[in-house]
């Protein structure tokens, strides 16, 4: 029998939290908007990076705890398990594989109860296949511990099924974007185009842009590849290739990247800039967002993101990215690793900003009409208290 709750619910977020990507903006949103009078969130990362001074930023209580290497358990274990008990924390919200070792682990030995949320595809989220493998087989090991999973798309929740979890174990719950954090951060109209005058990139050029951290399964070399058509019909074009290239999985990449740019000639239109923490400042002085993924996307957070800033997406139609964009109507989609269908669909675009503006408009007016970051911690919220039974 469900019982009412008079003292807020005690969550703790573990996540590996080196990179600023999809699930640590998650994380983050989801802290930021949680009715503080039914949860008080809490967040451990097992690597420093920039989520830990974001969260200090919005007063959420958050923690480092490293884990130094991929067989670094016991020590991380130990401190996550004394903090569980000195928060009085209730539920345990994994994100990551080696969150949810430790998280589901701490769970076991502390008699909590334990969420994992799922943004991607554990055995296809690496190029390398036998790394995913190996990834799914541990993570396999203690996925029984977990009370409840949410996935963030229709896609991964079959896929999961489909690969033994009970599906009264796992629902949807699609990601939603920070709008409030997006008008808050970007530039208004007819401000200084600092991002332009940054890369020497004149303010009536054609800018595309790329978001996400610079790895195999992200196809940017498709995108790079596209370029070359597109600048041969519009020498003025140019794309920035926002994110990190610092990946474990493989140091060459960003290498290779430069390389192939180099070979095709587009040094002068292809940009490298790196990570950096002005994303909406970004998409407001850009045309267009291309996401040219080959696989293991759950639901990205930079489609949200531009999509609620009106800027236009191009996106490989993979997993769960159909179930956010449209074709044609609120977004554009195209198979994966098609340079040429990627090609001729932005040139279809430079030509045509009427359509480019209109598309962007009607994705904006989606996502704020279907969008809301409380009424997404609220469903979260829900999850917890069916594992209490509250």
């Amino acid at each position: 029998m469900l019982t009412t709750r008079t003292k807020p619910i005690n969550v703790l977020h573990i996540i590996q939290g080196k990179h600023f990507g999809g699930a640590e903006q998650v994380v983050l949103t989801l802290s930021k908007s949680y009715d503080r009078n039914r949860v008080r969130p809490m967040v451990v990362c097992l690597s420093d990076g920039l989520l830990l001074e974001k969260l200090a930023a919005v007063n959420v209580p958050h923690f480092l705890i490293p884990m130094k290497s991929k067989t670094d358990i016991i020590a991380p274990l130990y401190k996550t398990m004394r903090l569980i008990k000195a928060q009085q924390i209730d539920i345990i919200h994994t994100h990551t594989v080696r969150s949810n070792l430790i998280g589901r682990l701490a769970s076991f030995c502390t008699l909590r109860k334990c969420v994992t949320h799922l943004h991607s595809p554990i055995l296809r989220d690496f190029a390398d296949l036998r790394r995913g493998k190996i990834n799914e087989v541990i993570d396999r090991i203690t996925r029984p511990i977990a009370a409840r999973y949410i996935a963030v798309s229709r896609s991964l929740r079959k896929e999961m099924i489909q690969r033994g979890l009970a599906p009264d174990k796992i629902l949807t719950v699609h990601n939603v974007p920070d709008v409030d954090a997006l008008k808050s951060s970007s530039r208004q109209p007819g401000s200084k185009p600092y991002v332009r005058q940054a890369y020497n990139i004149p303010p009536d050029a054609f800018v595309l842009v790329l978001v996400a951290l610079l790895r195999p399964r992200k196809g940017v070399e498709v995108l790079i590849t596209a370029m070359k058509k597109v600048v041969q019909c519009f020498p003025d074009t140019h794309l920035l290739l926002v994110g990190s290239d610092d990946i474990s999985e493989d140091p060459d990449y960003g290498n290779r990247l430069r390389e192939w740019t180099s070979q095709l000639g587009l040094e002068s239109n292809i940009l490298f800039t790196g990570f950096r923490d002005d994303v909406p400042e970004i998409l407001a002085e850009s045309n267009l967002m291309v996401l040219p993924s080959l696989f293991g996307e759950g639901l990205p957070m930079v489609i949200l993101e531009a999509m609620a800033m009106g800027v236009a997406v191009v996106a490989s139609s993979v997993e769960g990215v159909p179930e956010i964009i449209v074709d044609g109507k609120d977004g554009f989609l195209v198979e994966p690793g098609d340079s040429d269908q990627l090609s001729d669909k932005i040139i279809q675009l430079i030509k045509d900003p009427a359509l480019l503006q209109d598309v962007g408009q009607r994705a904006r007016k989606k996502i704020l009409k279907e969008m809301n970051a409380h009424r997404h911690a609220r469903q979260i919220e829900q999850v917890y208290q069916e594992v209490l039974n509250y």
